[in-house]
C-alpha cells in the first residue's frame, strides 16, 4: 500500500540521490493527515457555528480540568498562542467562555470555559470522532494498539533547542481529556486525533525556523519543492500543485503571486492549453531550494530524534496505511461513492 508521500520520496531521489529523506516520510504524513482531519473539522465545526480556532481555545481551557479555568499567559504556553485577545472576544461574546479578575492577582485575568462552550467542546470533538471512524478499517488491533505510544514519544521529546511554545504538560492534559470525556471510543482514535494537529503544528514551527529567513513559509516552501521535485523544467500546473502541498486553489494563487514578485517563479501560457497558466521555477528558484532543502530535511531528522531506527520504521508503515485510507475515501468521495 503505497501514499502520496512515497511519490514525493520517489521523485526526491531521482533530482537528490544523496539525499535522506526518510524523516520528511514521517512528519509529511503527520502534516498530509493534520490537513485532511482540520477540513474534516471544519465542516464538523461550522454546524456547530464555531470555527477550528475557537475550538482550540475551547479545548485547551477544557484540558485543563474542572473548573476549566486558565490565564490568558497559560493559554499562551499551550495550542493558542495567536492573536489571543481578539479570539477571547469572540468566543465571550457568543457564551462560550468569561472573563473575570484572578481572585489570587486583582490584576490578573481568569479565563473560564461556560456551560455553552463546555457543551459545545464536546459536541465538536464527538462529532469528529464520528466522521473519523472509518480510519479503524485502516490498521489490525494490534496497530491500533501500537500506534498512540510512538505518537506519545514524539510530544514529549523536548532539547534544550526546541522552539516550540506548547508545553509537554498541556499536550498530554488534552489528550487525556478526550480520553476521559469519550470512554465508549476507540482509545487509539482519540489519541490519534488529539496528538496529529499537536505533532503537525511542531512540524510546521520547526520548518518555519529554516525557511523563516528566505521570507517563506513551510507552505510556500512546499511550493517550491514540488516544482523543484518535478525535474526539468520545473514546471507543474495549478492542479497538479493543490494535490502535492493539500492547500487551496486560493492558497495556491496566493502563494504563487507573491513569489512571482519575489522572482522565485514565473507563471506562463500552458502551450497545449493557453487558457490554463503554468508555474516554473525560475533560476533563483532552484537556487533557493537547492542550497536549503539540506538544512530542512536535518531539521525534520531532528525533529524524530527521540525515536529508534525501528520505532522510525514502524511509525512510517502506519502513518502510510492511514494516509492511504484517508487518501482512497478522498478519491471514494469525489467520485460520489
Amino acid at each position: 500500500m503505497s501514499d502520496t508521500i512515497d511519490v514525493v520520496r520517489e521523485q526526491w531521489a531521482k533530482e537528490f540521490p544523496d539525499l535522506d529523506t526518510r524523516a520528511l516520510g514521517i512528519t509529511h504524513r503527520i502534516t498530509a493527515l493534520a490537513t485532511r482531519i482540520n477540513r474534516d473539522a471544519d465542516a464538523v465545526f461550522a454546524q456547530l457555528g464555531i470555527t477550528s480556532t475557537t475550538f482550540d481555545l475551547l479545548a485547551a481551557l477544557y484540558a485543563a480540568g474542572p473548573p476549566y479555568q486558565l490565564s490568558p499567559t497559560q493559554l499562551n504556553k499551550g495550542r493558542v498562542p495567536s492573536a489571543l485577545t481578539a479570539r477571547l472576544d469572540l468566543a465571550e461574546e457568543a457564551g462560550l467562555l468569561a472573563r473575570s479578575r484572578s481572585e489570587n492577582d486583582r490584576r490578573g485575568v481568569t479565563v473560564t470555559l461556560s456551560d455553552r462552550g463546555l457543551r459545545v467542546v464536546r459536541a465538536g470533538q464527538g462529532a469528529l470522532l464520528a466522521v473519523e471512524r472509518y480510519l479503524n478499517d485502516a490498521l489490525s488491533p494490534l496497530e491500533r494498539e501500537a500506534i498512540p505510544a510512538l505518537l506519545t514519544k514524539l510530544l514529549k521529546s523536548r532539547t534544550e533547542h526546541s522552539s516550540t511554545a506548547e508545553e509537554p504538560s498541556s499536550n498530554e492534559a488534552l489528550i487525556s481529556s478526550w480520553l476521559r470525556a469519550f470512554p465508549n471510543q476507540d482509545p487509539w482514535l482519540v489519541h490519534f486525533l488529539g496528538a496529529i494537529p499537536l505533532l503537525s503544528g511542531r512540524v510546521e514551527r520547526e520548518s518555519t525556523i529554516v525557511v523563516g529567513a528566505l521570507g517563506l513559509t513551510p507552505n510556500a516552501f512546499g511550493l517550491l519543492c514540488a516544482l523543484r521535485r518535478s525535474g526539468a523544467p520545473y514546471r507543474l500546473s495549478p492542479s497538479e500543485l493543490y494535490d502535492v502541498v493539500v492547500l487551496s486553489p486560493a492558497g495556491v494563487a496566493g502563494h504563487l503571486y507573491k513569489m512571482e514578485r519575489a522572482g522565485l517563479v514565473e507563471r506562463s501560457n500552458d502551450p497545449e492549453d493557453k487558457r490554463f497558466n503554468r508555474a516554473a521555477l525560475t533560476a533563483r528558484g532552484q537556487k533557493v531550494v537547492n542550497d536549503t532543502i539540506g538544512d530542512f530535511v536535518l531539521r525534520h531528522e531532528w525533529l524524530l530524534k527521540s525515536l529508534s531506527e525501528n520505532e522510525r520504521e514502524a511509525l512510517t508503515a502506519l502513518l502510510r496505511r492511514l494516509l492511504a485510507s484517508v487518501e482512497r475515501r478522498r478519491d471514494e468521495l469525489a467520485d460520489g461513492h
